[in-house]
């Protein structure tokens, strides 16, 4: 098919790794990342919800 002028054909969608230890490993990074971001809001925020979070010894 032909494209006008000035006009890129859409690329295809990148490439799924299938081994299941390269998803694992994927995983894990994203996983370490995103605890180390949560710890930062924390660290300068508080912890969610703390204020409504109480502990009632009835």
């Amino acid at each position: 098919m032909m494209l006008p002028a000035g006009h890129d054909p859409i690329p295809p969608p990148p490439r799924q790794e299938t081994d299941p230890s390269t998803k694992a490993r994927a995983w894990a990074r994203e996983n370490d990342a995103a605890v180390v971001q949560r710890r930062a809001w924390i660290a300068q925020h508080g912890v969610p919800l703390a204020a409504w979070q109480v502990l009632e010894l009835d």
